[in-house]
């Protein structure tokens, strides 16, 4: 036996080892692979989509930007303080004087990092890229490339409708472009996926999206209930997908609360939707059938059951529409509702795995593709114009001057801002959320009356009008033109000065009438308040001006004659407790929807208090179900086995 024989793999030279790279070598791999990953995220469709979508919505706003947005349908947004002691107050000085509840969404853009304005200027200037980033996250759990998801929801974020939203201070419908899509994934989840390890969280989540909805749109939350609950029939499931079903019904509805109670009381307000009372034209319905035509080509083209949920989303969103048309509101939150339906539609159009018949064919294709190509383009153009116009500025707010704010802020005093619509307000000039809190029943009808009688009255009706405007705590008169100034001037004579121009130029004239945020009558005027005779239209040494703070109010009157009536600058209404000497009596009408303090002839103790107890409640139970809510949609880590 040979010696390569008995030992080969002792004697046979064993391989050269390679050498290994080097630091230098590591660090060129590692530059070249971030340099891939950093190109790839760049050019990644949703990145691509944000950025484009971006530049496209700086550029149309470009002539509004700012954080104090206004105009249109958009009156000024406080700061965090004005809007949660705005949410929490019992009673509001707005047209007089209301206990009605304030809306929600005061809440919801509290609770927003940065500020109310903050987060009211960035739905506004960023509607298009934050509802086309939207689309394309709620659109993820379907089968389609994601450059074909990017396309649809850019599609989705230059809706002709939003953008005209946009540019008229619509924020409600803002918010329903926004949030739409990720609610209906949310519910379309829960009724899928409910029996999976985070079906409490997914409904929790899904809840807050609903509540976000109804807190600025509440004709979008009820066709949301709607549709979790026909679904909820159609597809059967067990005890999870119930509990979640309660979940993303019931809990919107608590984390509302006190707002649904006035919606119940107050339908209308259901189709108005939420924001101040503005008209405008209807949307441009020819640029927006183009999502019709895309929806019905991939209906046809490329039928599957996918497009189910989308189609149903399309039935509800026709019946709101019939029912906003029929009470000629604004149909903006129906059109954006029908809108995700068909771009729904579209999306299971283009889907992997479904038979793609006709739209299979290579000519067929690029057909499609340059007609989106056109298509989407031109919309960006329709979008960027339509936003250039409108009347929503920064900076937009119309104020009164440095002094005429102090004064007011320090009596607790009222503007009436006469305009269309006309607006009483006490303490500051009108604010976000004014227009949506329900006045007393009387003071439409009666701000109405002061309108036509400044604007169109003979000298005994604008007297007239001053003289009542100023018994419910008017002092500052805003009048539309100078014209409309120069009438009521020579009409009013004495009773009203010239006072400093709003930050629009827009005339003040004061109140020169003897009243306050409360007034003490001698008996003969405190007969005639009671018996519903009008306030004198003069200046009288007999009444004597009481500041006090509505609505919890503690003064002490001297002695002075019986009969005497303490008038407070509040609209008379259920809730209302007077006490005199610790002794709670009832509360007398005075000049036919005041609040008076019948008083006796020695000195005496007076406390005035709306009763809050119910809405005390309400906002406990609000307050433990946002608590619920928020700590459950948290995800957990599934359990190992």
């Amino acid at each position: 036996m040979t010696v390569d024989a008995a030992l080969p793999g002792a004697l046979r030279p064993s391989p050269k080892p390679r050498p290994s790279p080097g630091p230098r070598q590591d660090m060129v791999f590692v530059e070249v692979d971030q340099g891939r990953m950093l190109r790839s995220l760049l050019l990644a469709p949703p990145v691509l989509l944000l950025l484009g979508l971006s530049a496209v919505a700086l550029a149309a706003n470009w002539s509004r930007l700012g954080l104090d947005l206004a105009g249109g349908r958009l009156l000024p947004v406080g700061t965090v303080g004005d809007v949660w002691s705005t949410y929490l107050a019992s009673w509001h000085p707005v047209a007089g004087g209301t206990a009605a509840p304030a809306p929600a969404a005061l809440a919801v853009l509290g609770l927003v990092p940065g500020g109310p304005q903050l987060a009211v200027a960035v739905l506004l200037l960023f509607d298009i890229p934050l509802a086309a980033l939207s689309a394309y996250i709620a659109s993820r759990g379907m089968r389609v490339r994601r450059s074909v998801r990017a396309v649809v929801a850019a599609f989705y974020g230059l809706l002709p409708v939003s953008t005209t939203a946009v540019a008229e201070g619509r924020l409600d419908v803002v918010v329903v472009h926004v949030v739409a899509p990720l609610v209906f994934a949310g519910v379309y989840a829960v009724l899928r996926a409910s029996s999976t390890h985070a079906w409490l969280a997914m409904a929790s989540g899904t809840a807050i999206g609903v509540a976000v909805l109804g807190a600025f749109s509440p004709l979008s939350h009820v066709v949301t209930l709607v549709g979790a609950l026909v679904g909820f029939v159609a597809v059967s499931g067990g005890a999870r997908r119930i509990a979640a079903l309660f979940a993303i019904v019931l809990l919107p509805m608590a984390l509302l609360l006190p707002w649904p109670a006035v919606l119940l009381q107050h339908p209308e307000m259901v189709l108005n939707g939420l924001g101040a009372a503005y008209s405008s034209p209807p949307p441009n319905l020819i640029v927006c059938s183009v999502f019709v035509a895309a929806a019905f080509a991939a209906a046809v083209l490329r039928p599957n059951a996918a497009m189910l949920p989308g189609l149903f989303v399309i039935v509800l969103a026709i019946g709101a529409l019939a029912a906003v048309t029929a009470v000629s509101a604004w149909p903006g939150t129906a059109l954006v509702i029908l809108a995700w339906g068909l771009v729904w539609v579209v999306l299971a159009g283009c889907q992997r795995g479904v038979a793609p018949g006709v739209a299979g064919r290579a000519r067929v294709r690029r057909a499609v593709y340059v007609v989106g190509v056109v298509t989407l383009a031109s919309l960006g153009v329709a979008g960027l114009l339509d936003l250039r116009t409108g009347p929503l500025r920064a900076g937009g707010g119309e104020q009164l001057s440095a002094s005429l704010t102090a004064e007011l802020e320090r009596t607790g005093r009222s503007v009436l801002v006469v305009g269309t619509p006309t607006r009483q307000v006490a303490g500051r000039m009108p604010a976000f959320g004014d227009d949506d809190l329900v006045p007393t029943t009387s003071s439409p009808a009666r701000i109405r009356r002061w309108t036509t009688s400044l604007l169109d009255g003979s000298s005994s009706a604008v007297g007239v009008a001053l003289a009542q405007a100023a018994s419910s705590g008017v002092t500052f008169v805003v009048l539309p033109t100078a014209a409309d100034a120069e009438r009521v001037r020579a009409a009013a004579g004495e009773l009203v000065s010239v006072a400093l121009p709003t930050s629009h130029g827009r005339p003040v004239l004061r109140i020169r009438l003897t009243a306050d945020t409360g007034v003490l009558l001698p008996p003969d005027l405190a007969r005639r308040a009671r018996t519903g005779g009008d306030p004198p239209a003069e200046s009288s040494t007999t009444m004597a001006p009481v500041n006090v703070t509505l609505p919890d109010v503690a003064v002490r009157v001297s002695p002075g004659s019986d009969g005497r009536v303490l008038v407070l600058a509040a609209e008379d209404e259920p809730g209302w407790e007077v006490f005199v000497d610790g002794q709670q009596v009832p509360v007398v009408r005075a000049w036919g929807h005041l609040v008076g303090v019948p008083l006796p002839g020695s000195a005496a103790e007076v406390r005035v208090t709306m009763s809050t107890t119910l809405r005390d409640l309400l906002l406990l139970a609000q307050a433990a179900a946002a608590l619920f809510t928020f700590l459950t949609a948290i995800p957990t880590r599934r359990r190992q086995a």
